[in-house]
């Protein structure tokens, strides 16, 4: 007979394992239901709870642990970044669980009421359990549940209750507080309503603690705010920062309707712009246009000589892709406060940034009005470059040319491209074309049309012997081959005699490209991409373009496939969005074909307006430069 050592034996872990599954069934409630997840991928329980034997239709998660490490009380577990990331997009909310072996207790967390990590970027983070989990918790764990649920759904209930609780607000009545941020709520009445007791979930809630007010969404971490209250207090200006941190609560939660409401009604008098998510919010009021409250906002921070949070207002402004009058708007604001500063030579040249693509003209003079005041701008490659563009826009192309090789000789060898454009359009191809390929385009995804116009100047130049052409301005002839052109050499003689009178007649390159398809000895592709890029603006050339490169033979595969992103990125720059409607009418497409486009369109994503700062040795102080993705010249 085997001895006791020759039995199995139960690992400690197993044995609390099962011991913490029957200890946590056992304080729920026995009409709710547990379903264990075979699959554990952060969440190994799902609880679904019900109410006098009735589903309520409200779920949520557990993660339970056990341990048998420390004294019992408040335990912790370290829970990875990516499972804490898979919580935060689940829809229901998540109950972290450990249970203390050797004390039997339970303790739990609430994932989504984790304090703010002050360590986002590390692996994992310790959460620690502060509240014991017993039968008494069921009504607390059913609100939780409740509130998490219906703060993702928050609009449909409005108008949302704002719940204001506490006495004192550092060692004074709270009243005064209080009474403010009704105030500002009641020119809000369809949108929210301020209760003093009972809310109503889904609810926003200010909790004013003497040296603190805890503000946001319940069913959400509430934000903290602190402030140096020593003499007279602004209540006004007080209600306005715990209704910005509302606001951006509501946006959280999916509500930017709401969020956009709160903020319109704060703008003139908050200090949201001393937190981090005062980008997010200029942001989201820019792609709402609401200019005015941009402008309100941006008076207090970027038209303020040195004011920290300059670079991220007028980043976030530009990452939007403000409207032509908003940018007019940010600019005259900039503008108008740096001819006031002591420096004002860094506002001036932002404002005339902002101006260049919207009125070049007074951008140009803010360029000279910055260099006057700071003459250090002239020895700068950029500053060339950018007012070189200006010129550009004014239609001076002399002096745009003139501006650019300046740059250049400045160092600045990303005006190459800028001044290989303005040669290609104002006919002087050779030169074009050499600059172009001495020009750094070849790697980043934005320098697409300078490829694509480099491929168009590689068929004037190299295969239709057109180096330079007198062209009386930059704007595209028309093309009308004749009713007697219906032969394929009728045409490509039409066509060929359209462009050597003008090399960008883009649409006589659609002639051409249709005269040269199935002809081995010519370069149809190359036709289709100079029709493209030297026109741009009409979204069926790309289409034909796109059509051609599938098709075409005559270039190898990785070849084809390069001019084929490039194309679709220029189509998305030009058109953005609306050139899958191009996609979905191009009546020449099978199903398949077109479903093929659809997907090739969706892969290609151009990335948001980029903010390029610049440090000089004069104090350490900074200066910016926005790079919007869908303006360049040529266009």
């Amino acid at each position: 007979m085997p001895s006791e050592h020759d039995l199995p034996t139960r690992h400690a872990n197993h044995s609390r394992s099962s011991w913490s599954n029957r200890a946590f069934e056992h304080v729920l409630p026995r009409e709710w239901v547990v379903h264990a997840l075979a699959e554990d991928y952060g969440i190994d329980r799902r609880v679904e709870v019900f109410e006098d034997d009735r589903t309520t239709g409200i779920f949520f998660n557990v993660q339970l642990k056990s341990t048998d490490r420390g004294s019992g009380h408040q335990p912790a577990e370290s829970i990875k970044r990516t499972t804490l990331n898979y919580w935060d997009q689940t829809p229901d909310a998540t109950l972290v669980v450990i249970a203390h072996d050797s004390t039997e207790t339970l303790w739990y967390r609430w994932a989504h009421l984790l304090p703010h990590d002050e360590n986002p970027n590390t692996q994992s983070r310790q959460v620690q359990c502060e509240r014991i989990l017993d039968a008494s918790s069921a009504a607390e764990l059913a609100e939780e549940a409740r509130a998490w649920r219906l703060a993702r759904e928050l609009t449909r209930y409005v108008p949302i209750d704002v719940y204001l609780t506490g006495t004192t607000l550092y060692g004074q009545p709270a009243a005064p507080l209080k009474r403010a941020i009704a105030q500002k709520l009641a020119t809000l009445p369809n949108y929210f309503l301020v209760a003093h007791s009972a809310p109503t979930l889904p609810y926003l809630q200010v909790c004013v603690e003497d040296t603190r007010v805890m503000a946001g969404l319940r069913g959400n971490y509430s934000q903290q705010i602190t402030w140096d209250l020593d003499g007279e207090r602004d209540y006004s200006v007080i209600a306005s920062d715990v209704i910005a941190s509302l606001a951006l609560s509501c946006a959280h939660a999916g509500a930017e309707d709401l969020c956009v409401q709160l903020l319109k009604q704060i703008a003139s008098d908050t200090r949201l712009m001393e937190v981090n998510a005062f980008g997010y919010a200029m942001s989201l009021l820019t792609r709402r246009e609401e200019n005015d409250t941009v402008v309100t906002l941006l008076r207090r921070a970027a038209a303020v000589e040195d004011h920290p949070a300059r670079d991220i207002a007028l980043a976030a402004i530009a990452s939007a892709n403000p409207t032509s009058e908003l940018g007019r708007a940010v600019a005259h604001s900039i503008r108008d406060a740096a001819r006031t500063w002591t420096r004002p030579a860094m506002g001036l040249y932002n404002a005339a940034n902002a101006l260049r693509g919207v009125d070049p003209g007074e951008s140009i003079a803010l360029y000279e009005e910055a260099a006057e005041a700071d003459p250090a701008y002239r020895s700068r490659g950029y500053w060339w470059k950018e007012k070189g563009s200006a010129h550009w826009y004014q239609r001076q192309t002399d002096e745009a040319v003139a501006c650019y090789r300046e740059a250049i000789e400045l160092g600045e060898t990303q005006a190459k491209a800028y001044l290989a454009d303005v040669l290609m359009r104002t006919g002087r191809y050779r030169e074009a074309r050499d600059t172009f390929y001495d020009a750094p385009i070849w790697e980043a995804p934005e320098d697409a049309q300078w490829r694509l116009s480099y491929n168009a100047l590689r068929l004037i130049v190299d295969e239709l012997h057109i180096d330079q052409q007198d062209r009386d301005g930059i704007g595209i002839p028309d093309f009308y081959p004749s009713p007697a052109d219906h032969g394929t050499e009728a045409l490509e003689a039409t066509a060929l005699d359209a462009i050597r009178a003008d090399a960008l007649n883009g649409w006589a390159y659609t002639g051409l490209a249709t005269a040269w398809s199935g002809n081995e000895d010519k370069s149809p592709l190359h036709a289709s991409v100079a029709a493209a890029v030297i026109i741009n603006t009409a979204g069926f050339l790309w289409m034909n373009l796109l059509i051609d490169i599938a098709e075409n033979q005559s270039e190898d595969d990785e070849s084809r496939m390069r001019i084929a992103h490039d194309a679709m990125w220029c189509a998305r720059q030009y058109f953005g969005d609306s050139f899958a409607d191009e996609i979905l009418e191009y009546p020449l497409l099978t199903e398949e074909a077109r479903s093929y486009f659809l997907e090739f369109f969706e892969a290609v994503r151009l990335p948001s307006s980029t903010l390029e700062l610049r440090r000089h040795s004069d104090g350490g102080r900074y200066e910016s430069d926005f790079i919007p993705t869908e303006s360049r010249p040529g266009r």
